[in-house]
């Protein structure tokens, strides 16, 4: 009767992300054929609004009725089934922005971004420049800078998904 029933006060609050320990595909790898690509973290995650947030680029082939993914999470595992073909001889990159959290504190894992490839090596193709606001010449950041395939015929940069494209930092 003289014992008091309240919860136990715990340690410091938790604000360390969830870091990628394994990936597979393996970052920068080559000659990926496979259709699932798994990720497992240091602790148990939670996935937001991945539809969204996932770039892919180039991006994945769109399918009638059905997404070019799907996504399971178990634990500390986040599991991506491919339902698109890759393309060959492409190197990809899968950025998956503030996706993925974890479960206690909802802190948001910091630059997960995968490359791979589907041939023998990885493209090392890049953009350089840097983007200004017209009045005041000052640096502009998260803009997004979007590239286009020039030989799309039906290319209208209105009505269509770019196939490479990237937000910029405030350099």
């Amino acid at each position: 009767s003289c014992a008091r029933i309240m919860a136990p006060e715990g340690g410091p609050k938790d604000t360390t992300p969830p870091k990628l320990t394994k990936a597979f595909p393996m970052q920068e790898s080559t000659g990926f054929k496979g259709k699932t690509i798994k990720l497992v973290f240091d602790k148990e995650i939670e996935v937001k609004d991945i539809d969204n947030k996932l770039v892919v680029t180039p991006k994945l082939q769109q399918l009638e009725n059905e997404p070019s993914y799907t996504y399971n999470v178990r634990g500390n595992t986040l599991k991506l089934t491919l339902r698109a073909p890759l393309e060959e001889d492409t190197t990809y990159t899968f950025n998956f922005n503030d996706a993925i959290k974890d479960i206690t504190e909802g802190n948001v894992a910091e630059n997960l971004v995968l490359t791979f490839s589907t041939g023998d090596h990885l493209d090392a193709m890049y953009v350089t420049g840097q983007v200004k606001y017209l009045m005041t010449h000052q640096p502009a950041a998260k803009v997004v800078v979007a590239l286009y395939k020039a030989n799309d015929n039906s290319l209208n940069i209105l009505n269509s998904p770019p196939d490479y494209f990237m937000k910029t930092d405030a350099e």
